[in-house]
Parts: structure tokens; C-alpha cells; sequence
């Protein structure tokens, strides 16, 4: 939803928002990582995943400007007049939590797309 907001804001009123799923043929495994509950560890042995769907959320908006890419996840950030600057990372931590990867394609004045790997 964070990133549904951000490119309405982006769009203001005129624009185009896209949001598109295809699934992702990937040769990459990941190892999951040991889970702790508590004072237990749980790993789970020669348990890999591979990710299986990519999610696009693309605007022909405004665009970020390259110096705030870097910054775009980091709490409290903003470029905005409003806001808390926790939108995107919020974003983030749900993804790594789910084991994905997000990036961010962006040029001013032409849109911005964030790419999220599953």
C-alpha cells in the first residue's frame, strides 16, 4: 500500500500507475536462515528457496532524484513536505522478512518503477 501511495502522490493528477507479477525463472537458490523462538534455535537443514514472483509498481510521475535513491529505505527519511519517511522502510522490512529483495528504477521527471523479488 506504501508504494500504491507514493506513486498516486508522484502521478498527482495526471499519470499512469502500473502494477504487474510475472514469474521469475531464476537459477538463484537462497539458503533460509535459522529461525530463534525464544531461547531455541530452529534451523532448518539444506532447506533453499528460489524466488518465484517479481511484482512491479510502476509511475510515470515526477521521479526521485538520484542523490535520495540511496536513502529511500532509511527510516525517517523524506523528501516530502509530509509525512514520517516510514513508508519505505516498512516496505523493506516486510520483503526481507519474506527472504525478497526490492530495488528502485527511477528518472526525474519520467517515473519511478520498484521492482519486489519473492
Amino acid at each position: 500500500m506504501n508504494l500504491l501511495l507514493n506513486a498516486i502522490d508522484a502521478i498527482n493528477t495526471n499519470g499512469t500507475i502500473t502494477v504487474s507479477t510475472k514469474p521469475v525463472n531464476s537459477s538463484t537458490t537462497y539458503d533460509i536462515p535459522h529461525t530463534t523462538y525464544g531461547s531455541s534455535t530452529y534451523d532448518i537443514p539444506h532447506t533453499t528457496y528460489e524466488p518465484v514472483v517479481n511484482i512491479s509498481i510502476k509511475d510515470t510521475g515526477c521521479g526521485i532524484a538520484k542523490a535520495d535513491i540511496p536513502r529511500l529505505f532509511d527510516p525517517f527519511y523524506t523528501s516530502k513536505n509530509s509525512g514520517t519517511g516510514l513508508g519505505l522502510s516498512v516496505v523493506h522490512g516486510i520483503i526481507e522478512k519474506h527472504n525478497g529483495k526490492i530495488e528502485v528504477k527511477s528518472e526525474l521527471n519520467k517515473g519511478t518503477e520498484f521492482i519486489i523479488n519473492l
